[in-house]
């Protein structure tokens, strides 16, 4: 039992590994090119955070409620765009980075994530039921499930773990952080 937990737990923490933060250092000043792809990262995803150096940027007046792109960067200020559609600028000594949602890392993760689970709860029944058959009694009646008869059986227990996984993987998502700021991240 303590084999089947530690693989589980090694199994979950490789998909979560998997599916988790990735750092990019962004060249300072960021190029246009730069920019553009950071904001197009966000924009397919629809999701888009402005991480500050200091936790609570409001008390400077920082904060930038539902930023969706980056307009602008020069040395001294960095402008975002917000979801309806004003411009902010913060000090660029403020800004970190930003961060966006890759759901196509959360997606994999979670859906091998997934079939490892199916794979273990197969494989746990598979040695449930070799050791409660015993040894082979040539006597015993004949078995009625054939190979379609264990596929129907086995391809769903493999098959709903993935898909769910996989959902659960695109709802969290993976993320990727642009580290802006000259590398403060």
């Amino acid at each position: 039992m303590r084999a089947i937990a530690s693989l589980t737990t090694a199994v979950a923490a490789t998909g979560l590994l998997a599916g988790g933060c990735f750092h990019e250092q962004v060249v300072w000043p960021p190029t246009p090119a730069d920019i553009e792809r950071i904001n197009n990262a966000g924009d397919s995803n629809n999701w888009f955070r402005v991480d500050y150096v200091e936790p609570l940027a409001t008390a400077q007046g920082a904060r930038i409620g539902y930023p969706v792109a980056i307009e602008s960067v020069d040395d001294q200020r960095i402008a975002f765009r917000n979801k309806y559609g004003q411009i902010h600028t913060v000090p660029t000594e403020m800004v970190k980075g930003v961060t966006v949602k890759e759901r196509a890392g959360g997606v994999a993760a979670g859906a091998g994530l997934g079939l490892g689970v199916g794979a273990l709860f197969v494989g746990g029944l598979y040695a449930l039921a070799w050791v409660l058959s015993g040894p082979d009694d040539p006597s015993a009646p004949k078995s009625t499930c054939d190979d379609a008869c264990v596929a129907r059986t086995v391809v769903p227990m493999l098959t709903i773990p993935t898909v769910a996984g996989a959902i659960i993987g695109y709802i969290v998502g993976g993320r990727r952080t642009f580290v802006l700021g000259r590398g403060l991240m």
